[in-house]
């Protein structure tokens, strides 16, 4: 009404294509995407790749044509497949296709904690690389010494054995990595032999050894050296019969030395009638020039022996040369039992004598060995114990197992059985042994 009618609408020329109704596409103003919905496929740009275009006068690929609303052809076009999917944003349109995998996810950054197991691992490892690390420098080596080049060659073995187990990111990997690396060194520590063919220093020049015809024991080589306060010595050895059944107590030695608490030397002395005494001493056969060392002594550097001496030689070194403290203990146990133990250390002594062994501080050293005769002579186990690994707390154990002089605590043991006055004031003469007990026992 008093409006001008609009204009019919022109339509297409002729040629050129209609408005397209699309199958399955809803136009986006002047431009519809179809976005392919390959299976497997899940980054935006393949699916950009499969896009169709809409009417706009552009012809497809596929030179197929659809005819619009007016019967029109159109420009060919490409025909929606199976496999096409419409925009996923209008619900319902793509009823009967699979759903789209949707965008692939992005990897997320390493959290800040990540590097944490990279530790705990290395924190596992550690034990293994520092024995690898002592080994390098100690095993093998000469007593008591650890050379430079030895101690740079363990950092380095060090540095990257740490470096293998922190470094890999598979834990399977790296512990891997870890034995491989190991392995030589647990080979080389393995392959050191102890030997009984060394250039000894004189005290350990010969190894005691024992003939038995039955009650009675023949010591070979018992050491009776004389030690003055210089270092020197004045060496002698001789050959004693001893016959079991004239044993009449053992002797308990404790000497100290370091300064460290619990370090100490322990050893027996065995009695026999008429004033004869023989020490028997667990120790590590010493090579000219080495001296001791505790940490060496877990790593192969010395040779075991066991040392067959007069009480003038290893009592006197040790509190009239060295000025260590020294307590002579007398142990309540039987003849018979001081017998069967005296026994057991004679028959190590001469496997020793045939065959050497390492040295061990831990588990093959004096106080060790004590406690193994122990054992076998009392058929039972005494267990993992500090003062057997300590053996300064010697005294400590020999109280529990009730082997103290009876009704004595280990006190009173220490004030009344130390020895270094009386041995100073006799000055090691030929009554050596009856002087550093005056007075110790009823009847001395």
């Amino acid at each position: 009404r008093g409006m001008a009618q609009r204009p019919p609408r022109q339509g297409p020329p002729s040629g050129s294509p209609g408005r397209a109704t699309w199958r399955g596409l809803k136009p986006n103003r002047s431009r519809a995407t179809w976005e392919s919905a390959r299976p497997g496929v899940e980054d935006a740009s393949h699916r950009s790749a499969q896009s169709v275009h809409a009417w706009d006068g552009a012809p497809s690929k596929s030179g197929i044509c659809l005819l619009d609303t007016k019967g029109a052809a159109s420009q060919p076009q490409t025909p929606p497949s199976p496999r096409a999917m419409t925009d996923p944003s209008e619900p319902g349109e793509t009823e009967g296709l699979p759903p789209s995998p949707g965008p692939s996810p992005t990897p997320s950054a390493p959290l800040p904690g990540s590097f944490l197991p990279r530790v705990l691992r290395a924190a596992l490892a550690l034990p293994v690389v520092a024995w690898g690390a002592l080994v390098l420098v100690w095993a093998g080596g000469f007593g008591g010494s650890a050379p430079g080049w030895r101690m740079a060659l363990a950092l380095l073995w060090a540095a990257g054995a740490l470096a293998l187990v922190v470094g890999l990111r598979s834990r399977q990997r790296a512990f891997g990595a870890l034995a491989g690396w190991t392995a030589p060194v647990l080979i080389f520590f393995l392959l050191l032999s102890p030997s009984n063919d060394r250039d000894w220093e004189a005290p350990s020049s010969r190894t005691a050894h024992a003939t038995i015809d039955g009650r009675e024991v023949t010591l070979h080589d018992v050491r009776d050296f004389r030690y003055a306060e210089d270092g020197s010595w004045e060496p002698a050895w001789y050959d004693a019969t001893y016959d079991l059944d004239e044993l009449e107590r053992t002797w308990f030695v404790l000497t100290e030395f370091g300064e460290m608490e619990g370090l100490a030397h322990v050893m027996l002395s065995f009695e026999f009638s008429d004033d004869r005494f023989v020490v028997l001493s667990v120790e590590i056969r010493r090579q000219e020039g080495e001296a001791y060392h505790p940490v060496g002594g877990a790593f192969r550097q010395y040779e075991l022996m066991y040392v067959v001496a007069d009480e003038r030689d290893a009592l006197a070194l040790r509190t009239l040369v060295h000025r260590d403290s020294t307590w002579l203990i007398p142990m309540r146990a039987g003849p018979e039992k001081s017998a069967e133990f005296f026994m057991d250390m004679v028959h190590r002594m001469n496997d020793l004598h045939e065959e050497p062994m390492w040295y061990n501080t831990l588990f093959n050293s004096c106080s060790s060995n004590l406690a193994r005769h122990y054992e076998r002579v009392n058929d039972l186990r005494l267990g993992w114990d500090r003062r057997i690994f300590l053996p300064g707390f010697g005294d400590e154990l020999l109280e529990e197992l009730d082997l103290l002089p009876e009704g004595m605590d280990r006190q009173a043991v220490r004030a009344r059985f130390q020895v270094n006055d009386r041995a100073l004031a006799d000055g090691g003469s030929l009554d050596f042994s009856r002087a550093i007990r005056e007075g110790s026992l009823p009847g001395r």
